[in-house]
């Protein structure tokens, strides 16, 4: 084989740690493989002595399988040599393995040395969520049962458990169970990450080497982006706009002001940086008032950029919002909550522990802390056996070590010799299993300390791409240049990143038919209301396939080394998940008539023959529960019909179903004594058969399996209890078996909110096309690549929960406080979550480059645009190819990523003109083709069903009692129809629109929520209303005496996130302040019981709303402001108005409409309180008028 330099350089390389950076395609198996049979070869060694490790058993196996013909390969070239033919014989036992395999091995040959059960196994993925799962309710129990008198479990419980229930506080708990056990050591970590809030309690100021540490990373990363996006504001006035253009003198002095205050801070101190901050003051940006044509849209990019860098400049503002002290005693409150969650965790891991030790049980987790147990004793030092491996394994290989976590790096250290034979294979730019805690970081340290430093070790790069073709290596460079960078991405893709091309095609006649593929959806309101735009792109890509395969589309064959037709085995979809996506595309691509296999379908559980079984299972289990009986008594098994049902339950009224059924089997109802016989029969086998045994019983002697198999996707129906058939005697075959284990594990599943894999008719190997993630598609490669779902945002909740955490960052919380029901970001809580989130999107980086590199021959993306959103009216590319990373984090999707960098390519004139985007910047070097199909209208994506339905029609229009039936049925009169169109339910105010005379409609709004107030251009009045009204529900009416004790509250709002700055200035301060110096504020002031805004039901009849004769109840829904209870017990209800009226007879004007609205009111109150409503007022703020609302006679 013909080897790059580079490719010949990782193999003879020696002496010293490697890191080779292996880009896409660039052949590093071939490149590892060679190395080991090298050092076999030529330097002694025998396969034995090595320690081979991959991410996967799949990948082990190859590798072994690889390693075994390049052995039997150079034995054929040298028969005589008695090392290799020792070799041949060695690899059946060599460490070639995954990690976790090396710990087990390792394990069971020390295992006197351990205090693990002598016939420990490994826990299935079955019984290991079971068991952490009573692990988990045991604790808890415990914590519940003195939640009386641990208060600091009652805050926790109550402020982050979630609303109805726990499930929350349990998620957190389990994930960050989980997290804190890819660490080395996690009791460690988790009490390092509770030092902070530790600290800064016994200090009483933030204090100490995480506070000052993460406030200068987060103040130094905004002043890298923020200068970062002014440079390029620079680039761009000075190349688009006359020298005395205003916007020359206006950059000159924000960018100083911007740049003197990030040097007059102390970064790592938050009142230094706050003081800074408060200095800055942005003037305001206008731009020429009808300039010419191309000078508008130069303001306009400069817009847009500058908005970008005030933004991250804003963003650090708020984060730096509060006062210290402010900052400090929300800390001291969170402290009690964070120790008692870390205690919880460890608690979790003990109980779990023992639960499995009970069963000589371990998880992949436990075979590497015990591993490492195992290597270095407790003072530090290695172990015996740690000595005698570094002994024996004279090399170490580690593919895919971008993946790679700590505990599974610091075992490559300990076993390693002095650090100089490790040979670690990766790419960074291809780190995409966050998810299952691997830390990139461990690769790009080593990536900049290498390069740096030959004394720390070896750097190779290898970005040779032997597998795709120049247009597709030059599209990937193209749009990494532009946005991939070390903040975005963890790496710089500059021309030492780049992908060089290394694979040879032959010449075609027409190379732009392998350009890449760019298809723009543009959406307009109407279309989303019509079509969804997964179907739409799902709808674009099935045409194209056809396309493709009726014009005979042309590829490379491997095999054959000959140019062929594409077929269906050759295309790929790839998408961001799967999950509610890929059943869309099944559905498009099946009215198409291509065949498709996707792993991921509809939903398993889910599926009716699934449920049906499952039910039936649980009345075996216990047959005392209402809903699956009567869907097991109504599926076809048994075949009992409503009436049925109805007349069981009126022999027994109340009680269980079960009862009934028992009572009608007494009373002579025959079907109900075999229903009851057969199922008696099956709780007696139960005791004694597996839960494989009970299925087969269902599905073969009940006949149910033959009865699916007659039904609309019969074989697919019938592969679903397959596949649970085997589950169960999978389950069978653990320390887990049992029916009620096994239906445990089931609700388990669901309570998850996860699910089995549904069955599919067609195999992967069969020619289809095949739907994955793309995470499922790495290492995988493909002729034909579709990019799609490109318009997703990205999903970041993970760095927006109330509780975040990261591996450097420790632990951050917000604020809750449980009296008001109110959360406040933290500092903590900000500094986590923004790296976080960091993080997240480096991880959606990489993931486009994983996507990209995929492709063999062609590209094709997909991504559905809103032609008015401005960040088509302003790409930020600029002539050196790149954007600003501070841009590219205000981007929300994949298309976003890929437009910004395609934008200025020079084939995307069409889509510049369309977007009203000048022409600057134009990359005209760009060096490979790039077509754009745009799609102006949904419509133009519809293909067209027309003939199909024409030919079914022709078939069946002389059949006179079809059209009868059809007539009928079109025909039918439902004798109730009124009833039908009643609401079930209304809200108060929607009666009283109803009932007004003008009809005007204002829609209602959502009530606030701290932490979710976007930042409005112009607040509307419906939003002022709500606003106003929240205001008046924080308000403590015993502090307020002036408009300054308004303020005060709004300014505290404003600054813990809870109201926007224009929903601040919205509140009229005064006037709010004049309620309460007035009579009736004073009456609320002294009452000896006040309660504020809450919601009620009610109800009334249909006659009543609507007048049309009809008793049928409406659910009438309501929130009322405030009431209060006077000494004398008079009841006084009362209702704030933020309507325009400036007088008193406007007041009382405007109160009549309000007046049903009150009936319901005081109706609810009754209801709620018991007591009727001595008095109603309705108080106008905008004039400070009250008007009373009478008692009617009911």
């Amino acid at each position: 084989m013909n080897w790059t330099p580079q490719q010949r350089e990782a193999i003879e390389y020696r002496n010293n740690n490697i890191l080779l950076a292996a880009a896409a395609g660039s052949g590093k198996t071939a490149v590892l493989v060679q190395r080991i049979i090298e050092l076999i070869e030529k330097d002694g060694v025998s396969v034995n002595e090595l320690l081979v490790l991959t991410f996967t058993e799949a990948a082990a196996g190859e590798m072994r399988e690889k390693i075994k013909k390049a052995i039997q390969k150079a034995l054929r070239e040298n028969p005589e040599n008695s090392h290799l033919q020792r070799q041949r014989l060695l690899i059946h036992s060599a460490n070639i393995s995954t990690v976790h395999a090396f710990c087990l091995n390792t394990l069971k040959n020390n295992i006197h040395l351990t205090n693990l059960p002598v016939d420990f196994t490994l826990v299935s993925e079955l019984e290991n969520k079971i068991l952490l799962k009573e692990a988990l309710d045991e604790v808890l129990e415990r914590f519940y049962a003195n939640i009386d008198r641990d208060w600091s479990f009652a805050e926790l419980a109550v402020g982050y458990g979630g609303i109805k229930n726990d499930s929350i506080l349990r998620k957190y708990l389990l994930k960050l169970h989980e997290f804190s056990r890819s660490m080395a050591y996690p009791s460690i970590w988790l009490n390092e990450a509770v030092r902070p809030y530790k600290e800064t309690v016994k200090n009483g100021r933030l204090s100490g080497e995480w506070w000052a540490q993460q406030l200068g990373q987060t103040v130094e990363r905004a002043e890298r982006e923020v200068l970062g996006i002014y440079d390029r504001i620079v680039e761009l006035v000075e190349k688009t706009l006359p020298s005395d253009h205003k916007y020359v003198t206006f950059f000159d002095d924000e960018i100083a002001n911007t740049k003197r205050m990030f040097d007059h801070m102390d970064k790592d101190d938050y009142d230094s940086v706050r003081a800074a901050l408060g200095t800055l003051k942005y003037a305001t940006f206008r731009g020429a008032t009808k300039p010419e044509k191309d000078i508008e849209q130069a303001q306009n990019r400069i817009k847009c950029l500058r908005s970008a860098a005030t933004g991250i400049v804003d963003d650090l503002k708020d984060c730096f919002s509060t006062d210290s002290e402010k900052v400090v005693e929300r800390i001291q409150k969170i402290y009690p909550g964070i120790r008692t969650l870390k205690n919880l965790v460890l608690m979790l891991d003990r109980c779990y522990t023992r639960r499995k030790r009970e069963k000589s049980l371990l998880d992949f987790n436990d075979l590497e802390h015990e591993m490492l147990n195992l290597l270095v004793s407790k003072n530090g030092s290695e172990t015996e056996v740690a000595l005698k491996l570094r002994e024996k394994i004279k090399a170490i290989l580690v593919d895919e070590y971008q993946d790679t976590n700590n505990i599974q790096d610091l075992i490559f250290k300990t076993v390693s010799r002095e650090n100089k034979n490790i040979f670690m294979v990766g790419d960074l730019k291809q780190s995409i299993y966050k998810f299952r805690n691997a830390v990139p970081k461990l690769f790009s340290d080593k990536y900049e300390l290498y390069g740096k430093s030959e004394e720390q070790g070896h750097l190779i790069r290898l970005f040779n791409n032997f597998r795709s073709r120049q247009n597709v290596v030059d599209t990937v460079n193209f749009v990494f240049e532009a946005v991939m960078s070390p903040e975005v991405g963890n790496i710089e893709y500059t021309e030492e990143e780049f992908l060089i091309r290394g694979a040879q095609y032959p010449d075609t006649e027409d190379a732009s038919c392998f350009d890449t593929e760019l298809h723009m959806i543009c959406q307009h309101s109407r279309d989303e209301e019509l079509f969804d735009k997964t179907e739409l792109e799902a709808r674009v890509a099935a045409t194209r396939i056809c396309e493709m395969l009726e014009s005979g589309f042309q590829i490379w064959d491997k095999e054959t080394e000959k140019m062929r037709t594409v077929q269906l085995r050759d295309m790929v979809i790839l998408m961001r998940k799967t999950k509610d996506v890929a059943p869309i595309f099944e559905q498009v691509f099946e009215e198409k008539g291509i065949p498709v296999y996707s792993e991921v379908g509809h939903s398993y559980l889910g599926a009716l023959e699934i449920q049906t079984v499952l039910a039936f299972l649980q009345i075996i289990d216990n047959p005392r529960q209402d809903i699956p009986l009567i869907a097991v008594m109504r599926s076809p098994i048994w075949g009992f019909s409503p009436d049925d049902l109805a007349v069981m339950r009126t022999k027994l009224p109340e009680g269980m179903f079960f009862d009934a059924v028992q009572r009608a089997a007494t009373d002579g109802n025959e079907k109900a004594k075999e229903f009851l016989c057969e199922l008696e029969a099956l709780r007696k086998e139960a005791e004694t058969a597996g839960v494989d045994r009970l299925i087969c019983r269902i599905l073969y002697d009940f006949g149910y399996y033959a009865y699916v198999g007659s039904l609309s996707h019969g074989r697919e129906r019938q592969a679903n209890l397959d596949v649970l058939l085997e589950r169960a005697n999978e389950f069978e075959h653990t320390k887990m078996s049992g029916l009620f284990s096994f239906m445990n594990y089931i609700e388990t599943m669901r309570l998850e909110e996860k699910d089995m894999t549904p069955a599919k008719v067609f195999g992967e190997g069969e020619n289809v096309v095949r739907i994955m993630s793309i995470h499922k598609s790495k290492g995988l490669e493909f002729p034909v690549v579709f990019l799609t779902g490109t318009a997703n945002e990205f999903n970041l909740k993970d760095a927006y929960s109330a509780i975040v955490w990261d591996e450097q960052g420790g632990l951050g919380a917000e604020f809750v406080d449980t009296k008001m029901r109110v959360r406040y970001p933290s500092l903590s809580k900000t500094l986590v979550g923004g790296k976080l989130k960091a993080d997240m999107l480096s991880e959606e980086m990489r993931l486009l480059y994983v996507a990209l590199t995929r492709a063999r021959e062609k590209l094709i993306i997909t991504a559905p645009f809103k032609r008015n959103d401005k960040k088509w009216k302003s790409p930020a590319i600029f002539d050196d190819g790149t954007v600003p990373s501070g841009y590219v984090k205000k981007l929300h999707s994949y298309r976003d990523w890929l437009v910004a960098a395609f934008m200025l390519h020079p084939d995307m004139k069409k889509l510049r003109e369309y977007c009203d985007i000048s022409e600057y910047g134009v990359r005209h070097d760009a060096g490979f083709g790039l077509k754009l199909y745009l799609y102006e209208n949904a419509d133009d994506v519809r293909f067209d069903d027309v003939c199909r339905a024409s030919e079914t029609f022709e078939d069946t229009k002389d059949d006179e009692k079809l059209w009868a039936e059809a007539e009928k049925r079109l025909n039918f009169d439902y004798s109730r129809k009124s009833l039908a169109t009643l609401p079930l339910k209304l809200s108060v105010s929607e009666v009283k629109r109803m009932q007004d005379d003008d009809g005007d409609y204002v829609p209602l709004i959502e009530p606030l929520r701290s932490g979710e107030m976007a930042e409005p251009k112009k607040i509307t009045g419906a939003e002022r209303g709500t606003v106003v009204h929240f205001v008046m529900q924080m308000l403590d009416p015993c502090e307020i005496e002036t408009a300054s004790d308004v303020e005060k509250t709004v300014q505290r709002l404003l600054n813990e996130k809870i109201l926007s700055r224009s929903q601040a200035e919205a509140v009229d301060c005064r006037k709010l302040s004049d309620f309460f110096s007035g009579a009736l504020g004073k009456r609320l002031k002294n009452a000896v019981r006040r309660e504020t805004e809450f919601s009620f039901y009610t109800s009334d009849t249909s006659d009543n709303l609507f007048g049309n004769g009809l008793d049928a109840e409406i659910l009438l829904q309501g929130t009322i402001d405030c009431f209060f209870e006077e000494e004398d017990g008079r009841i006084v209800l009362l209702d704030y108005k933020t309507d325009r009226v400036a007088n008193r007879e406007g007041a009382e004007k405007a109160s009549e409409k309000y007046k049903i609205q009150m009936k319901y009111y005081k109706k609810a109150l009754k209801e709620i309180t018991g007591r009727a409503v001595d008095e109603c007022y309705l108080y106008f703020l905008n004039c400070g008028e009250a008007v009373s609302i009478p008692n009617e006679e009911e």
